[in-house]
């Protein structure tokens, strides 16, 4: 009887698990920033010294070490109330670490939260890098940090419009690494914002974005910068017309620098192809890309919005550049039919050779198992 039950539970939770899965990958990461506090990460000192130790990230001159920066990192969270940390107060770890990426490398993913690390369900295509992803950024990814007197309910921050600065420790720390990283970055910088169904999109990083990146991009360093909007529900619409993919668009304009806008729904998950979402439909259309001198290229209808104007356009695009493949699941099994196939081979043919060594007698005189020496004395049984 026992037996049955946990049959029966092992064969319940095996239908359930699929269609819950679905249900809960159906909509991307976008939807999970909305909220707004958790408590500072336990153990937050012990986590960044092991991060030290495991990826230094600290470059710049003068050359220091790695783990003499945490205590004043610590320090900070420790003795001041979150209002009044400021991008001033971590100056001293902005300057001395790397926040650099290289050319046409730079990327900036707006909607799934500020901070959030790769294993958080957001895909970053090969050969681009984020700021959480910089050495400089990496010490600080994935955690939440705050003041003393919010750690057991961490905000985002706020933005003080008449200092024109960020204030509260998340904010602060990011606004710097991205000021940072915008004043090095070079050639195309490529960019994607989620919007809502209904318009809406992650302030925080949106915010943080148009306040610390843009105004510490130069010009003369950068070609363009290519937007792409993507929808937040897997076949929703997102239009390169939003309110707030314009403002940013004219933002750059006035610095200067030129811009292209890119709309598909297909293209929802197309930096969030996680490896936990690897059966969606754009996690199968990534890995059935043609791969052309180490680009993906993909055959579409598109609308692209440039500086210039307006063009809709069938053509094989050019989604990200500079990038290896990524790995395909089903390789292993590739490789073993590969395997099975070539020994099925072998065998046919070495029975072909065997028959026809038979018939035009080759092998006719040929035994196997040869008779024992008939000169040679045999012993007797016992």
């Amino acid at each position: 009887m026992m037996l049955m039950r946990l049959l029966h539970s092992i064969a319940t939770v095996l239908i359930v698990t699929p269609s819950y899965v679905m249900a809960v990958s159906s909509t991307l990461y976008y939807s999970s920033t909305k909220a707004r506090s958790n408590p500072q990460t336990q153990f937050l000192q012990e986590i960044l010294m092991g991060r030290c130790y495991v990826q230094p990230p600290v470059l710049n001159d003068p050359p220091q070490a790695c783990p003499s920066l945490i205590p004043s990192l610590i320090g900070t969270l420790n003795s001041h109330l979150d209002s009044q940390i400021t991008p001033e107060s971590f100056q001293s770890y902005i300057e001395a670490v790397d926040f650099t990426t290289p050319t046409d490398g730079a990327f900036f993913l707006l909607g799934a939260g500020v901070g959030k690390s790769v294993s958080d369900a957001v895909f970053v295509p090969p050969g681009l890098t984020r700021p959480e992803d910089t050495l400089g950024g990496s010490i600080m990814t994935g955690v939440v940090f705050c003041g003393i007197d919010s750690q057991t309910d961490c905000s985002f921050g706020t933005f003080d419009e008449d200092l024109k600065q960020w204030e509260g420790a998340h904010a602060s720390f990011w606004s710097g690494a991205y000021a940072s990283f915008a004043s090095s970055a070079k050639g195309r910088v490529q960019m994607t914002i989620v919007l809502g169904t209904d318009g809406s999109y992650d302030e925080d990083s949106v915010d943080l974005f148009s306040s610390s990146a843009i105004p510490n991009f130069d010009d003369s360093m950068i070609t363009r910068l290519d937007i792409y909007v993507v929808s937040s529900e897997i076949g929703g619409e997102a239009s390169c017309d939003a309110d707030i993919v314009m403002e940013l668009a004219m933002s750059m304009e006035q610095m200067g620098i030129q811009y292209t806008c890119t709309e598909d729904s297909d293209w929802s998950h197309l930096f969030f192809c996680a490896s936990s979402l690897a059966s969606e439909k754009s996690c199968r259309q990534i890995r059935a890309m043609d791969v052309t001198d180490g680009k993906y290229l993909l055959d579409e209808t598109k609308t692209s919005t440039e500086s210039e104007g307006t063009t809709t356009t069938t053509t094989t695009s050019e989604i990200f550049h500079d990038a290896n493949p990524p790995s395909e699941s089903s390789g292993s099994v590739n490789v073993g039919v590969a395997v099975v196939t070539t020994l099925v081979w072998i065998i046919v043919f070495g029975g072909v050779i065997v028959f026809l060594g038979r018939k035009i007698g080759w092998l006719n005189d040929y035994d196997p198992l040869p008779d024992a020496d008939p000169e040679r004395p045999t012993q007797p049984k016992q």
